[in-house]
């Protein structure tokens, strides 16, 4: 019903949306930042959520399809995320969160595998070397790579053998151009997914500095390299049978013939934002082909530029979105409709390249 209320335009809709992303901490545990984190530049750093506020949006969050953890920080270091995922997923809902797996220990790896095929985990990596990982982010690859491992072993001996919802993601830039590949066969290594991404379009001044002069925009790639370099990812993934999808673009592989059994789940733009996607012609073909997701977006309008955050509508998911003084639902931009609710203060936005061709099918 959400679906079809949204595709029909509907301005005020009677429907729960399908995906509540939640916001439970801005506080990160590389500091300084990434070189490449635009989001500390914009100050995101609030406080910690309690959990006790969720409990004033369960009517919402304990009847949607899907939570997902959408958070400036580290949402492994809030105390409860883990208390959070075994809730939702006990629920027989999808939880899932980003992560840069730093903070995965054998003791929260061990409790998030119990919480089995609902769970989704998206870790970053931007690196296959330990030298360009430090370069840009001052911490240890190995541990990643560890941590990763034993999720990994824990989910499998927990599950029968079943390979988790894991994806491993990687920016592609200047720095890390030509570790493409040796990430893809890391990424088989570990038993994962693949998703290359291209650096945001709003350049940042570093905040951090681990022995590379990192010039934002030096280090972002022309669309057209990004194509050559995607090209050459999806002929090695298929190479390798891993799923790879690129984020630069709204076509996405298919699912290997090892992954056709589970359910596909499509990343939105914006890092973080699982969409589920049941296309059911995708999973059956014989060999991998190109699909285009039903619903693919770009960051928030407050992500990008750093304005105020507003409330507004969108189809289907919704965004519980926290500040040391506030806290509101918004809503992610849906790629067929941007209306403002009723009542509600429009909100000015430009769209990225991706966003400008939409499709409702």
């Amino acid at each position: 019903m959400n679906t079809e209320e949204v595709r029909s335009g509907q301005t005020r809709l009677l429907s729960l949306p399908l995906q509540v992303n939640v916001e439970l901490t801005g506080v990160c545990n590389i500091d300084p930042p990434c070189l490449f984190c635009s989001g500390k530049n914009f100050g995101h750093n609030y406080r910690p959520l309690d959990p006790a506020y969720l409990e004033s949006y369960s009517h919402v969050l304990d009847r949607c399809e899907h939570v997902n953890e959408d958070s400036f920080g580290e949402p492994l270091s809030h105390p409860a995320l883990v208390d959070l995922a075994r809730r939702f997923t006990a629920n027989g809902q999808v939880f899932s969160f980003v992560t840069n797996g730093l903070l995965l220990n054998q003791v929260k790896a061990d409790r998030l595998a119990a919480c089995g095929p609902r769970l989704g985990i998206h870790v970053s990596f931007n690196a296959s070397t330990a030298e360009t990982f430090y370069k840009l982010t001052g911490k240890s690859f190995s541990r990643v790579v560890d941590n990763v491992l034993y999720y990994v072993k824990t989910y499998r001996e927990q599950n029968g053998g079943a390979a988790p919802d894991l994806i491993l993601t990687f920016i592609v830039m200047k720095i890390n151009r030509y570790e493409v590949h040796d990430f893809l066969r890391l990424t088989r290594d570990l038993g994962a997914r693949a998703l290359l991404a291209p650096l945001h379009d709003r350049p940042s001044v570093p905040l951090g500095h681990f022995g590379y002069d990192f010039v934002y925009e030096d280090e972002m790639l022309p669309y057209q390299e990004l194509l050559r370099i995607g090209e050459e990812a999806l002929a090695l993934s298929r190479e390798l049978g891993i799923d790879c999808l690129l984020q630069w673009t709204r076509l996405v592989t298919a699912p290997s013939a090892a992954s056709r059994s589970r359910e596909w789940l499509h990343l939105a733009s914006s890092p973080g934002a699982f969409s589920s996607s049941r296309n059911t012609a995708a999973r059956s073909s014989p060999a991998p082909t190109i699909v285009t997701p039903t619903a693919i977006c770009g960051p928030p309008p407050w992500k990008r530029s750093g304005m105020a955050r507003r409330p507004r509508t969108c189809a289907g998911r919704w965004r519980l979105a926290t500040s040391p003084s506030s806290a509101r639902i918004t809503a992610l931009p849906a790629p067929w409709s941007w209306r403002p609710a009723v009542g509600l203060p429009a909100v000015s936005r430009t769209t990225s390249p991706w966003e400008r061709t939409t499709s409702t099918t």
